[in-house]
């Protein structure tokens, strides 16, 4: 029997399991903590610091894309299902891009089927003005594109800003990323960061989240920045009100703009966020985020990772046993989360972070002694949690049976009804006190 006289359904499932190897990053889940990076010709060096999560620039095409390749070839039905996969993702590199003719001309007849669209800004080659020249002539036909991501490195000159925002006009782009390819790729973060000003970053976003029709058409938004100047952010907070989804790394700097919810008034309602990730921001400081918890009545997934500054304040805030039962108290007047993800957080940030109802607690890279006190002092901690799942708990040891300890956190979990479940993944890890 041959492969297209199967169920279209089946055919269907396989060749989205062959796009699925390309494992590309993507706006809204782990573009914002993927590096991108060349692959080294020889290296025995592991990706454990970047717990897996690294997108290499000039690799060579999955097997389930050269899969598909053979696929196309086997039958003109098998060939029209094919090629909306095999031009879903287009990548542009400055670094690693050769220009052949004869791939221009298939850019400019199947552009209609890119969904998904990842140009990096690299420092210009010899081969600067080939990129230069797709990005006016090629970008302009991709009016069936969904996503759009711009990474951008030290030179900010070649980030093509005109024509990502007439591709952005088209009305079809529901997913924007911008990315500091300095911030994904090092392994630890440089306070001198905050003296750098990407202009034309800041300008890209200001006219997106000026622009109503541009800013109602996203749902989903990453911001992985240096930094972000006050006027951006306070765009971002009042016009972007249809996302779905919203990711900040490092760019809300406590130097220069206030805590997260000291102006709490520039917060607009938005019904539809679902999502919200906080990874590396100074200016989100813990006792706050319950607030914007609050606030986002149809948050469903929350992540704080690597957050507030080392000048914050302990409130020194203490629960009562039957706080959860309060009519004020959030767990009342909020859903549950389904997920809330704390990483890199201290004991009292944990402990003020405890008042988030959640379904599903996910702890990664904290102090074991820490969540231990924490879970010890409140038993009513992240009320409705059901499982809390585990990743690297700093001071881990054996118990006398051989198994893990987790400083007794399974013990404590039990008595307090609470599964444990392992192997939860970190997103950043801190090398040192920023």
């Amino acid at each position: 029997m041959s492969f297209d006289a199967l169920p279209p359904e089946v055919i269907f499932d396989v060749l989205e399991h062959l796009y699925q190897e390309q494992n590309a990053p993507i706006i809204g889940q782990k573009a914002a903590w993927t590096r991108m990076l060349p692959k080294p010709e020889e290296s025995t060096e592991s990706d454990e610091r970047s717990n897996g999560n690294t997108f290499y620039t000039n690799s060579e095409h999955s097997a389930g894309y050269l899969a598909l390749l053979a696929l196309r070839r086997t039958s003109r039905y098998l060939n029209d299902l094919c090629i909306p996969l095999i031009f879903r993702d287009y990548h542009l590199f400055t670094s690693h891009w050769h220009p052949v003719e004869g791939k221009l001309s298939i850019l400019r007849t199947y552009a209609k089927h890119i969904r998904n669209i990842r140009l990096v800004a690299n420092t210009p080659t010899a081969h600067t003005q080939e990129y230069e020249y797709i990005i006016s002539n090629v970008l302009p036909l991709c009016t069936n594109a969904t996503s759009l991501s711009l990474y951008y490195d030290q030179n900010l000159d070649i980030l093509p800003m005109k024509e990502s925002l007439a591709l952005l006009k088209c009305g079809t782009i529901q997913s924007f990323g911008i990315y500091s390819m300095v911030i994904l790729n090092q392994e630890v973060g440089n306070p001198t960061w905050e003296d750098k000003k990407p202009a034309l970053a800041y300008e890209l976003l200001n006219k997106l989240a000026q622009d109503t029709v541009l800013a109602s058409n996203l749902r989903i938004l990453d911001i992985v920045m240096e930094t972000l100047p006050t006027k951006t952010y306070e765009l971002i907070q009042t016009r972007a009100l249809s996302l779905q989804s919203y990711t900040i790394r490092r760019a809300f700097r406590s130097t220069i703009l206030d805590r997260i919810w000291v102006r709490h008034n520039r917060w607009m309602p938005n019904d539809n966020l679902t999502c919200l990730r906080l990874i590396d921001c100074s200016n989100a400081y813990a006792p706050h985020i319950p607030y914007l918890v609050q606030h986002f009545n149809s948050l469903r997934e929350l992540m704080v990772s690597t957050c507030g500054d080392n000048d914050d304040v302990d409130p020194k805030t203490s629960r009562q046993n039957g706080w959860s039962k309060e009519l004020g108290a959030l767990c009342n007047v909020h859903r549950p989360l389904d997920t809330f993800h704390i990483e890199n957080m201290i004991e009292w940030e944990m402990y003020e972070l405890g008042v988030i109802p959640a379904v599903e607690v996910i702890v990664t890279l904290v102090n074991g002694e820490h969540l231990k006190s924490c879970l010890v002092r409140d038993a009513e901690i992240f009320p409705g949690v059901k499982v809390l799942h585990l990743g690297e708990v700093r001071g881990a040891t054996k118990d006398d049976h051989g198994g893990d300890n987790w400083y007794g956190l399974p013990l404590i979990c039990q008595q307090i009804g609470i599964e444990i479940r392992r192997g939860a993944k970190w997103v950043r890890r801190r090398y040192y006190m920023e």
